[in-house]
């Protein structure tokens, strides 16, 4: 039954040896392709997770852009503002100056 080079007796310890090893290597066939697709299952949840990444990641970029594109026109803006009151406010001093003056 077995070739002459796989030390197998058919009494005692042998036998058993035998039913263990086959045991023992199906049971490590079995665990090497659970092993493999875990593995396997495990990168794909990772890439899966790293794709929702780039894209919120590139989403977020995208918001800090226009928040930052808002807060320059904001601060133009108001620099615009400034300039004006600053107008306002030397056109008001010029007029009180003028109203002040006697007139002649």
């Amino acid at each position: 039954m077995f070739p002459d080079f796989v030390p197998v007796e058919f009494e005692g310890v042998s036998i058993i040896s035998a039913v263990v090893f086959v045991f023992l290597f199906t049971g490590l066939g079995i665990y090497y392709r659970w092993d493999i697709r875990e593995h396997f299952r495990i990168n794909q949840n990772i890439n899966q997770q790293k794709d929702i990444l780039n894209e919120k990641l590139e989403d977020t970029n995208e918001k800090v852009d226009i928040l930052f594109s808002k807060v320059n026109e904001t601060n133009r803006n108001l620099s615009t503002m400034n300039t004006n009151i600053a107008a306002i406010s030397e056109a008001v001093t010029w007029i009180k100056k003028y109203m002040e003056r006697p007139n002649k």
